[in-house]
Parts: C-alpha cells; structure tokens; sequence
C-alpha cells in the first residue's frame, strides 16, 4: 500500500468518524429537546389551581416544600393523600377568610389538592403583622403581586443554621432554638429602609409568636 493511499484512507476514517459524531451530537440535542422539562408544576399554575378551585380574591403566601416535611405532616395530620416529592403551600383570602390550601407539585398528582389545617395558632395575617412592626412595608396588595416576599424554613439543619445568625437576639443556641419550636418551621424576610438591611425571622415558642429582627 503506497503512503498516498493511506493517507487517502486516514482522511476517509477522520471524515466518516467526524459525521457520525455530529449526528451523534444532533440526535442527542433533539432527543433534549423532545423530553418533558421537569416534572413539577409552577408555581403560578398552584396559584391559578387554588385560585380556581376555591374562589381565592387574593394569594397572600405560596412556598414549595418537600412533602415529608414537618411543616406538611402537621397541615395534614392523618390523612393519607398522595403528593409526590414536594407541594405548594398557599395561604389564600376569601371574603376576608383565610383558606390554607396545599397542592402537589408533581405533574401526575396537582389535581389531588385540598383544604389543609394551618398548623399554627396564629393566621398568616397575624405572622405579617410581625414583621410590619420592625418595619417591612408589606400590605394585602404587594402579596396578592409577590405571594413570596416571605419564606418558609421548614428543614432542620437549615432552620439551626439559619438561627445561628440570630443567636445574639434569641438568647440561646441553635439546638436550644430549635427545641422550644411549637412547630418545626420559621418563617424569614428580608427588607431595606434608608440603605439599611433588615433580617427578620418569625417563630411560634411556647405558644407565643415572636420576631427577632438583625440589622446591617
């Protein structure tokens, strides 16, 4: 075999390898393409489902949680109903009433939402009032428009290190924080007043609800 054609035959075997790579690559892009993005629903879609379902006037709060969560098994105390691995918790008004109502967010199971036991003493209105008396500029209206200004801490770890930043206000240490709980969950926000930050985290303990404020 003379060294031109081998040559010959090396181009050959670079072009056949190079085209089957790039269909490889197109196959592989198209193949993307087609397949569901996800298996969650939006969150917008759970507000339109809650708003729907039970005539909401307005969302005052939404937050996607994992369905073990602590905060979920209390809202739904013993009822067996499927959720998937994570659900929507909204706070909703109607005719001045607060309806907590919890969606799944997994595509085959959203349809199965339901009415749910808000497992605080205090309403969701009262948690607001809260973080209105150190300063956040909230009202019905700005959370009918961002239902997410507040946020809901409903894992452990998370909840200990993020009391961790306010130990100097609570008093006690992360484990002692998170033991006095009534319900395993802290509900945090964060606003500015005259270029100044504002942290803030709302708990229910020993049946009061309190707020401690850290600013920067």
């Amino acid at each position: 075999m003379s060294f031109l054609s081998l040559i010959k035959r090396y181009k050959v075997a670079v072009i056949v390898i190079s085209v089957v790579i790039l269909m490889s690559v197109v196959g592989l892009v198209l193949l993307i393409s087609i397949l569901p993005r996800g298996q969650h629903i939006k969150s917008d879609k759970a507000i339109s489902i809650a708003r729907k379902k039970f005539g909401c006037d307005k969302i005052l709060w939404i937050e996607c949680t994992h369905d073990t969560a602590d905060f979920i098994k209390a809202a739904h105390a013993e009822e067996k109903l499927r959720f998937g691995d994570y659900a929507y918790c909204i706070v909703g008004e109607k005719a001045g009433e607060e309806l907590f109502i919890i969606v799944p967010a997994d595509k085959d199971e959203y349809k199965n939402l339901y009415l749910a036991t808000w497992p605080f003493d205090y309403s969701f209105t009262q948690i607001v009032e809260k973080f209105i008396e150190l300063g956040a500029s909230y009202d019905g209206e700005k959370f009918d428009k961002y239902p997410s200004l507040i946020s809901l801490n409903d894992n452990e770890d998370m909840i200990k290190r993020e009391s961790e930043y306010y130990c100097d206000v609570t008093g006690v240490n992360s484990d002692e924080f998170y033991a006095r709980l009534d319900v395993k969950a802290i509900f945090s926000a964060r606003w500015e007043i005259d270029y100044r930050s504002y942290n803030c985290i709302v708990a229910q303990e020993n049946g009061e609800l309190k707020a401690y404020v850290r600013v920067s």
